[in-house]
């Protein structure tokens, strides 16, 4: 019932006197798309005007929870035409197989996936 309020809430918030639908975030860009060792980190950079706090996972292609990304700071704003940006982190470690992974973020009902590959 909680879960079934806050999606309803969730509803509510993205929509404007137009009727239109607002995006929540966006995500800017994935950094590397293909983690090697030179490359160990993750960096996911997403921009939200409304600040809203992403949360992010790590799958693997069976759809097995590997990990949960790390937000890394507050959101910020450098210049004026810049929207205010966050990061959320993956540092795979050693143990993480070679593969094909797919992240999901997730901010205020919006719903954003993609794909990342490691390749030791």
């Amino acid at each position: 019932m909680l879960r079934f309020v806050f999606l309803v809430l969730s509803m509510i918030l993205c929509l404007v006197n137009s009727g239109e639908v607002i995006e929540k975030f966006k995500v800017k860009e994935v950094r590397p798309r293909i983690v090697t060792p030179t490359s160990k980190t993750v960096r996911i950079k997403i921009t939200s005007d409304y600040m809203f706090i992403p949360h992010g996972t790590i799958y693997d292609i069976t759809g097995t929870e590997i990990a949960k990304m790390v937000q890394e700071g507050e959101y910020e704003k450098t210049p004026a035409t810049e929207e205010p940006y966050i990061y959320l982190t993956w540092t795979p470690g050693s143990n993480i197989p070679t593969g094909v992974y797919i992240y999901q973020i997730e901010c205020s009902g919006q719903i954003y996936n993609g794909t990342i590959v490691v390749a030791r």
